[in-house]
């Protein structure tokens, strides 16, 4: 997070209720900037890499989703939502 995201501080969130499991991650670091050739579900939702591929590939094996938020100089927000079987 340092290294990518330039952020001084972090904050995670875990919330388990009787029907999911959610992790949020929550940083004050420079942010991502949307990619302009994908379509954007809402505004400020951005692309991702490599390391957020695999993260969605992996709560979408256990049919779950991961969200990314983020406005450049703002901060990013990443929320795995994982459903409880």
């Amino acid at each position: 997070m340092v290294k990518h995201a330039h952020a001084r501080c972090a904050e995670l969130t875990l919330t388990v209720d009787r029907d999911s499991i959610q992790l949020k991650v929550m940083d004050d670091g420079v942010g991502i900037a949307p990619a302009p050739t994908l379509p954007l579900a809402t505004s400020g939702q951005a692309r991702g890499g490599l390391g957020l591929t695999t993260m969605r590939e992996r709560a979408e094996a256990l049919g779950g989703t991961v969200q990314l938020m983020s406005v450049p100089g703002s901060g990013t927000t990443v929320t795995a939502t994982i459903p409880r079987r």
